[in-house]
């Protein structure tokens, strides 16, 4: 099974189930309500909705290609001890305020002129560009109109038919299986 097993609208179902412990490689651009939906079907001016696209293709696979993790380091936990200092110094010598802001200072300055250890750490291009295979700019999706997909899997011919109104507030878009 894949997976969005329900055909959903939401963006939970973008990602592999069971979901990885990364979550998403990179940032969704949302541009509409129910942008997972549009994203795999499209309203042609005739009213009907036809898939564009599956689930397992729009969805991520969740395989951590791009996934960059901080190297580890030992800093942070000097900036930690340089904290008690200065709370302790704060109620009781004043002394130990200014030794735990140098070990604060000192532990700030190390964290942040380390060096990666990642040897390609500036070797790629990281620009957080949308994602080629993103059409949510397109037009595609037939406009501001909103539906909300219900009415269980396409035909075989990718197609549905909208019979109800899908503006907020109002009855829901109900999408029957046209009949070839």
């Amino acid at each position: 099974m894949g997976p969005d097993p329900w055909d959903a609208r939401g963006l939970e179902w973008m990602t592999a189930s069971p979901t990885p412990t990364h979550n998403f490689d990179r940032d969704i651009t949302v541009t509409r309500q129910d942008e997972f939906w549009h994203r795999k079907w499209r309203i042609g001016e005739d009213g009907k909705v036809t898939r564009i696209a599956r689930s397992e293709d729009v969805a991520h696979d969740g395989s951590a290609t791009d996934v960059h993790l901080p190297s580890p380091s030992y800093w942070p936990v000097v900036v930690a001890l340089g904290l008690p200092l200065v709370a302790y110094g704060l109620i009781y010598n004043l002394w130990l305020t200014g030794l735990g802001a140098l070990v604060i200072l000192g532990g700030l300055y190390g964290w942040v002129f380390e060096p990666p250890d990642d040897p390609e750490a500036h070797a790629h291009d990281d620009h957080h560009d949308a994602d080629p295979s993103d059409d949510s700019g397109n037009g595609a999706s037939g406009g501001g109109t909103s539906t909300n997909g219900e009415g269980g899997p396409d035909s075989g011919d990718g197609t549905r038919q909208l019979t109800g109104a899908g503006v907020a507030g109002g009855p829901s878009a109900q999408a029957t299986e046209e009949q070839s």
